[in-house]
């Protein structure tokens, strides 16, 4: 029984992933519709590609083996050529894939930070005044801000990683069946506890982050006092430049360490999983 409510539990805390999820492929298609409709065929001819490569290797192979009991000279032989030819093609052809799919994506990154920062600001002037009293205000606003010149990449890195690698892993999926249902049972209970792993520690760093944001805020506020031209007079007539620099300093050390010990952990996990595996 108990194992069964944190399972529930487990279950419950990841439905809001999905919603985020859904929210960020809105976000994604609210901002550029056309190029994400390129950008998604370009994710499943790539996602299709490496079952074409392996088919092309399988016949390769087999074409080398019987021309080899066949002679050089058998058409075997030919076949296996074209083979060979076809894989180099292939191999070509994704790679200018890749290329296309790397530009489309920068195209789409910038129209995604266009269409954040018009919602902050549509909504900025939109909020009551009260709000701008308000931490959490600010501090919902300097995720946004941050997210609209940073995580547009990463959503759209991520999220095509998972379509194109989906995509792949179902047709192999489809294939490894095909010679038994135990062994596509066996490849993902293999595959499950490295899920869980990144799906943790991707959790636990969104979490931080979110945590974070009052001595990320800080730390802005700190680096501006150096380098901003309104507030030098004060900073050499006060000489406060030492003190905010053991302030920044001591934000920074904080953020550090919690960020290292986080890989550390992750780190430490995915060994034990191998040890586990291969000891």
């Amino acid at each position: 029984m108990a194992s069964n409510r944190r399972l529930l539990q487990k279950v419950a805390r990841a439905t809001p992933l999905f919603h985020d999820l859904a929210l960020g492929w809105r976000l994604i298609w609210d901002a550029s519709r056309s190029w994400s409709a390129v950008w998604l065929l370009v994710l499943v001819i790539l996602g299709c590609m490496p079952i074409v490569a392996l088919a092309l290797t399988k016949l390769l192979v087999d074409s080398v083996a019987m021309g080899m009991r066949a002679g050089l000279q058998s058409p075997e032989m030919a076949r296996a050529f074209w083979y060979g030819l076809s894989m180099a093609a292939v191999a070509i052809f994704m790679e200018l894939l890749q290329s296309l799919l790397e530009w489309v994506k920068a195209r789409q990154a910038e129209l995604i930070r266009d269409h954040i920062s018009a919602l902050v600001h549509r909504k900025s002037v939109e909020v009551d005044l009260e709000f701008y009293e308000s931490p959490e205000y600010h501090d919902s606003l300097y995720r946004a801000r941050d997210d609209a010149q940073n995580r547009p990449v990463s959503l759209l890195e991520n999220l095509g990683n998972v379509i194109q690698n989906g995509i792949t892993l179902a047709l192999f999926a489809a294939v490894v069946a095909s010679y038994g249902p135990w062994m596509l049972g066996a490849i993902v209970l293999s595959m499950l506890p490295a899920v869980f792993i990144v799906i943790r520690f991707n959790w636990l760093t969104h979490e931080w982050w979110e945590r974070t944001t009052v001595r990320r805020r800080w730390i802005d506020y700190y680096d501006q006092k150096f380098t901003t031209a309104a507030a030098a007079p004060e900073m050499r007539l006060f000489r406060l430049g030492d003190h905010f620099h053991r302030a920044f300093q001591a934000i920074r050390d904080e953020l550090r360490t919690e960020r290292l010990r986080m890989i550390r952990n992750q780190t430490v996990a995915r060994i034990a999983r191998l040890w586990r595996r291969w000891g």
